[in-house]
């Protein structure tokens, strides 16, 4: 199950509307835009799309520093595109772990503005993982 998020930003300024788990995520299209527009922040997202995955493992895959992945996993979470969860290891230690929310992501020019719609996954879905072949378009 799913639920979707469309916002707007049009000449009276933004507003949004949310359905779901995600009720009061406010995300302008135009903060969508620039959010993955960050080539660094669309790599942290492609990369937890495929399965959940704790910061350092994140830096590590993509060789970057530990302060930019946070940076940008605080971001996505603020836009609802991210959630957190905590992981308990095996020798009793613990660490967040960071799941995509989100399968799809658009940007639609219209006569009213931009207008942003984001697919979300359920997280109480069982634990499934967006589809496989997901990822953010590098254009």
């Amino acid at each position: 199950m799913s639920s979707a998020f469309t916002s707007r930003d049009g000449p009276e300024g933004e507003h949004a509307a949310a359905a779901g788990d995600h009720e009061g995520i406010t995300v302008s299209a135009d903060s969508l835009l620039t959010l993955l527009g960050d080539e660094n922040t669309r790599r942290v997202l492609e990369t937890i799309a495929k399965e959940p995955r704790g910061g350092r493992e994140i830096a590590e895959l993509l060789s970057l520093s530990r302060p930019t992945v946070y940076r940008r996993l605080n971001d996505l979470t603020d836009a609802g595109l991210v959630e957190t969860t905590l992981a308990v290891c095996p020798d009793g230690h613990h660490h967040k772990q960071y799941s995509a929310l989100v399968e799809t992501a658009s940007v639609e020019l219209t006569a009213d503005g931009l207008t942003a719609t984001i697919q979300h996954t359920d997280s109480t879905d069982g634990g499934e993982s967006p589809p496989e072949d997901w990822s953010v378009a590098d254009d």
